[in-house]
């Protein structure tokens, strides 16, 4: 197999970008987890691709380099429920990376303002869990697929929805860390007369972010945890792609790393150990370790 570093220009350019990166290590598991999708999908060169939910834009950056021209869309505003950065956020990060051949499109996922059969692929990373209407926005994923081009849509599976409970636990005990450090340095802090609270109210913070307690939150768009189980089977996954109008399914796994309780600590960390494993992802990710990642990948053929 060929290296997995399959960019040239933007990841020269990643280290200018990093002002940009929303979370600390985000943009190097991002890259990481594209040259994996790139690796297992042979995007042509001359193709026209469109992006559902870009995010900061880094995802698009990164494919502008691999592909004729790019259309990439996002909500128009920052939306903490939908956990959607807004447009904007996109086009700061994609003018600095000096990626020409991409266009922006401000629109939802179930509603595209593109004629049927405009592009030779359309893809969405972490973005189909947050969609109301999955079914809908895949099915207008394959109205504007030219035919025989190819959908592909990098989802979590039911593993996230199992790590999401140790990670609720170790992140309440991250919090309550935090309340007994502010407590700790107020008191040592202050004067005589100091009741010694921390600034913010924490705990308030945390059951009004977590109303399900002691059940995790579903972080997509499900109703509860349980449903959220039970969508991101991989056979759902792969069932939802085939009522959408896909003709054949391929598929592989991206990341095997709890990333969820990982993160709690460090993405920073996550991001090294996932850049340093990732020809390990590699190797797994078409073996029946698949079934039991954190992050999956569906090809679907028009």
């Amino acid at each position: 197999m060929e290296s997995l570093a399959v960019f040239d220009k933007t990841c020269e350019k990643a280290q200018d970008l990093m002002g940009l990166e929303p979370v600390p290590g985000d943009f190097l598991i991002k890259k990481t987890l594209m040259e994996l999708l790139l690796a297992h999908v042979d995007i042509k060169p001359e193709w026209t691709g469109l992006e559902i939910g870009c995010g900061s834009g880094f995802q698009s950056a990164l494919m502008s380099g691999k592909v004729r021209k790019l259309v990439a869309t996002d909500m128009p505003f920052l939306n903490l429920a939908t956990h959607s950065m807004g447009i904007s956020a996109a086009g700061s990060l994609l003018k600095k990376s000096g990626a020409e051949n991409v266009k922006l499109a401000s629109c939802s996922g179930e509603s595209l303002p593109f004629p049927d059969g405009t592009f030779d692929f359309v893809y969405s990373i972490a973005v189909l869990e947050h969609i109301d209407n999955k079914e809908k926005a895949l099915k207008e994923m394959f109205r504007v697929l030219k035919p025989g081009g190819i959908v592909i849509f990098c989802v979590p599976t039911y593993i996230a929805s199992l790590c999401a409970f140790p990670h609720l636990f170790l992140y309440m005990a991250r919090r309550m860390a935090d309340v007994a450090a502010a407590k700790l340095f107020r008191k040592s802090a202050s004067g005589p007369g100091d009741n010694g609270r921390p600034s913010g109210d924490i705990l308030g913070s945390f059951r009004k972010s977590h109303p399900s307690f002691p059940l995790p939150e579903p972080h997509g768009s499900y109703r509860n945890i349980f449903q959220e189980f039970n969508q991101q089977l991989p056979w759902n996954w792969m069932k939802l792609a085939r009522k959408s109008g896909a003709a054949s399914i391929d598929t592989f796994a991206l990341l095997f790393l709890p990333f969820n309780i990982l993160e709690v600590f460090s993405t920073r960390a996550i991001a090294w150990i996932y850049a340093r494993t990732r020809y390990l992802h590699y190797i797994l990710g078409r073996t029946l370790f698949q079934y039991f990642c954190y992050s999956w990948c569906v090809v679907a053929k028009k």
